[in-house]
């Protein structure tokens, strides 16, 4: 695990977590990296708001609610950390809206085949990446910047 790694799971994950907010102190901490991301396997938010469910206080408004993945028995708020630019969207992991916010790329994504919503989080990304292009279709993620003000 790199130093960055560290610093990115403390300033997305670790703020409203139920087991703490700093991962070097934390006794549920747990690395865990798949492929091209990295998050904290046992994160799990500590806001719950009647009707909304679960809230990430890391993530920006628009991002801040993410659904429930199961992996094996393991069942978790899906929040995915990338260090560098290398995220690829496709027609099977849609990302639907996008902004570039405080040196990170937000992607509210869609995976239709699982039914699964996640958020991926990208370190120095850009509004470019957050789009695929399938033949002659180009789909680009909406900019949420453009109206994160009216977002409640």
């Amino acid at each position: 695990m790199e130093k960055i790694q560290l610093k990115m799971i403390e300033d997305i994950q670790c703020p409203g977590c139920i087991h703490g907010t700093n991962p070097e102190t934390c006794k549920s901490f747990e690395f865990h990296n798949e492929r091209d991301f990295f998050v904290c396997k046992n994160w799990r938010p500590s806001t719950f708001m009647g009707g909304v469910g679960r809230l990430a206080l890391g993530l920006p408004r628009g991002f801040c609610r993410t659904g429930m993945v199961e992996f094996g028995d393991t069942q978790f708020t899906y929040i995915r950390l990338h260090e560098t630019s290398s995220v690829e969207y496709d027609k099977f992991n849609i990302p639907v809206w996008a902004m570039e916010k405080d040196g990170y790329l937000y992607v509210r994504c869609y995976s239709p085949r699982c039914n699964w919503l996640f958020v991926d989080v990208v370190k120095d990304g850009k509004l470019e990446q957050a789009s695929f292009k399938d033949g002659d279709y180009e789909h680009k993620a909406v900019d949420v910047g453009k109206f994160y003000d009216q977002i409640n």
